[in-house]
Formats: C-alpha cells, structure tokens, sequence
C-alpha cells in the first residue's frame, strides 16, 4: 500500500482525474443515516473532493460542498471530469459544474439509481431499479426512443426492459463500451441482480454522423426544430476546454434564428444564445474572450439589425 487516509465522509464515487493523473476526485456524503445531514431549511449536500499523491502520501487539496434537495443516490462523473451528474432520492437530477460553480436540475420520471455518461459526452443514460432506461442530452432534456425492428413502435422517453427480457432481479449496473470505434462506443452493458447480461446497441442517424457528442446532438435537435433543447446543450457546453465546438454551436443555433420570422419567442432564443458568451453564469476567461468576441460580435450586429426590421 503505497498511502491511505480515511475520509471525512461516505464515499458515493471516486475516479483519477483524467486531467491531472496524480489527483483523485471523489463525491463524499456525511457519515450518519440516510436523511440527518439535511440542514434545518431541508436542504441536502455532498462534497466534491481533490485529492492529491505527492511524495508517497495523500492529501487532500481542496473540497466543495454542492447543496441538493435530496440525498444523492447516484454519480457519474462528464467524460471532461469538469462536470458532475447526481441522481438524488426525491427522482431529480443535478448537474454541476464543478469550474463554473453552476448546477442544473432537472426532474426525473424514473428513479436515477444508475448513471452513465457516454464516451462522446453528449448523452447520459440513466436506470432505475426496475429495468427502465432513459436517455438524456447534456443539457438533461430526454431523448426519443425506439427500438429497430419491421415494425417500429413509436418514439418513447422511457425503454421499460422488462417488456423485451426476462429480468426478475433489478437493474444493477450500467457500462458503455470503452472502444474507440463506432461499433464500441454505442454500446451499453446492462447488468441485472441474478442475471442476465445484455448489451443494448444504439443505432444512430446518417445525418448525426454516427456520433453522440454534444454537437452532434445539438444540431440534430435544431434539424427537428427543437430550439430550447438546442439551447440547453448549448449553455451547457464548457468553453474553456471546447471553445471551438461552443462557437460552432453558437453560430448554428443562431443562424438557424436568424433565418425565421421574428417573434417573441425568437428574440428571447437570440438573447438566450448570445447570452451564452455575452452573460455567462460566471465570466470567461480573458483569452476565450479575446479569441471569439469578433466574430460572435459580428451575429450580435445581425440580432439589432434583425430587430429594427
């Protein structure tokens, strides 16, 4: 044993980071049964925690407490290790990103027992206990669903698998493929308690490119017209370690705007997409500044031209 060191807190997950390889990144919840860490307004956290090997021995760097409605039941870290998604007992979901300091919440028809993120980072899987599945994009809008077959059925935000397998036993564990191909990446793992295994085969669209990163998404939901789950992609793409993607994703989203009539609701998008880079959560950094703002300057000029029509 190279180091050990006991934690302040039970731990919910704990991974390398993938940026720096001598850090350790875990989710802690407060030691105590389930429920008496709520503070006396309701509320529920954990503690996102930097842990550091350095001369043989651990130590801890730094923590973060993010506050929750519920108890977190279940965590899987972004594929960027920037960002953390948290399944919590009252049937909600919460990202956060852990560099911004901003969460997201969204509810969840299903109990999020399981989490896991796609390889490409665009798409979440989440399981409950019973054998449902349910895809979200990153911004934590739900995905259509529908298997391959003669006779399609209709498109369903919930795959319910114990109508296709026999499963007595719940959904135990979820696992993407870790390949670097096509045929590897799209393929989720399924475990159930007593068994079986199976492996479910995502079959994507020509027009996506095969791919399940978060720009390929957010243009596929502007080819269905769906602008505000667009937009949620879009404010939830990190322009510090994807500056080239978030403007690409900037400039599609509102070309697609510009090129409709305007209304309400279209001046509401526009300022939502500009606002992305104009008025984020918390500033950008200098040279992300400096790198975009010339040409993001340039569709700001169209917006106030676009108005004054």
């Amino acid at each position: 044993v190279l180091s050990s060191m006991c934690t302040e807190g039970d731990l919910l997950d704990l991974c390398f980071s993938l940026l720096q390889p001598y850090q350790l990144l875990s989710v802690e919840l407060p030691e105590g049964p389930q429920g008496s860490h709520t503070t006396t307004t309701g509320t529920s956290w954990a503690d996102a925690c930097v842990y550091e090997c350095a001369r043989g021995r651990l130590q801890r760097l730094s923590v973060t407490r993010i506050p929750l409605s519920s108890r977190p039941v279940s965590c899987c870290r972004h594929p960027s290790s920037t960002t953390l998604l948290l399944g919590l007992s009252d049937s909600s979901l919460v990202l956060y990103d852990e560099r911004r300091g901003v969460s997201l919440l969204a509810p969840c028809p299903i109990p999020p027992v399981l989490v896991a993120w796609h390889p490409a980072g665009g798409v979440v899987v989440v399981g409950g206990g019973q054998g449902e599945l349910m895809v979200l994009d990153l911004g934590l809008a739900p995905l259509g669903l529908t298997l391959v077959g003669e006779d399609p059925s209709p498109a369903t935000t919930t795959l319910r698998l114990a109508q296709h397998l026999r499963c007595p036993g719940g959904l135990e564990g979820l696992q993407w493929a870790g390949g670097t191909g096509l045929e590897g990446a799209d393929t989720l793992m399924l475990a159930f308690h007593g068994g079986p295994l199976a492996a479910l085969r995502f079959r994507l669209g020509a027009l996506s490119g095969g791919q399940l990163g978060p720009g390929e998404l957010l243009q596929q939901r502007l080819r269905c017209g769906q602008v505000d789950q667009a937009l949620g992609i879009l404010g939830a793409m990190e322009w510090s370690t994807m500056g080239t993607e978030c403007y690409r994703a900037l400039t599609s989203v509102t070309d697609y705007l510009l090129r409709l009539e305007l209304d309400q609701t279209r001046e509401a998008q526009l300022e939502a997409a500009l606002g992305v880079f104009y008025a984020p959560p918390r500033p950008l950094s200098d040279s992300v500044v400096l790198e975009y703002r010339g040409p993001i300057s340039k569709y700001a000029r169209r917006f106030f031209h676009h108005l004054l029509r």
